[in-house]
């Protein structure tokens, strides 16, 4: 998702009433940290970019940790929120498909949010050890259970979380370098995007069909 196509809607623990400065600085830290990372990105360039001041994000957030929990929050809502993988239905090949499906186009339509996840899982594993308090906790198990309940998994059975993980880094590395890949790979444009969703649909289906005759 691009930083523009971020909603209005109030974020959990936000005064009613707040000014649409909140959402200006929302917009401008999605961008910095898609581009940059949480480290690269400085909050006197995300006041530049929302044309606010660098007090105006103290006063909303307090610090850069604090803001970007909230973009990472952001990021977990859209996961949690996506009705495939919300309530994927019965288990079974057709709504692993699905799963599938809709994870893959939940990366390829939300840029920024991917490259921020990203970097996320490349930098986070000292936040993540206390993953009480991760902001994507959320989003992540949103994920996980919808390819444990497509492929019905069994208590203990980390099959499904395992394949998620796969469909999500696959997607992760695919999109966000997908124009260098294409280049190299000679694949015309048109084709190059939904090849490779039949072709990751068609390599989970095998995965699970094998897990099943375990």
């Amino acid at each position: 998702m691009k930083a523009a196509e971020v909603t209005e809607k109030r974020t959990p623990g936000r005064p009613v009433g707040q000014s649409s400065g909140y959402e200006q600085i929302i917009v401008a830290a999605i961008e910095q940290f898609a581009a940059l990372g949480f480290e690269g990105a400085s909050m006197r360039q995300i006041a530049k970019e929302a044309g606010l001041s660098s007090a105006t994000i103290l006063h909303h957030f307090g610090s850069k940790r604090e803001l970007f929990a909230v973009v990472l929050k952001h990021i977990s809502e859209s996961l949690e929120n996506n009705p495939v993988l919300s309530n994927p239905g019965a288990a079974g090949p057709d709504t692993l498909q699905a799963v599938v499906e809709a994870l893959v186009n939940w990366v390829r339509t939300h840029d920024d949010f991917a490259r921020i996840s990203m970097r996320e899982a490349l930098d986070t594993a000292e936040r993540v050890e206390n993953a009480k308090r991760w902001p994507l906790k959320a989003g992540m198990e949103t994920i996980h259970k919808a390819f444990e309940t497509a492929m019905d998994c069994q208590p203990g059975n980390l099959s499904g979380r395992m394949l998620a993980l796969q469909v999500l880094g696959a997607s992760f590395l695919f999109y966000v370098g997908e124009p260098v890949h294409r280049l190299q790979a000679g694949v015309p444009d048109a084709q190059w995007k939904d090849e490779f969703c039949r072709n990751l649909v068609d390599t989970a289906l095998r995965f699970a069909k094998m897990d099943m005759q375990k």
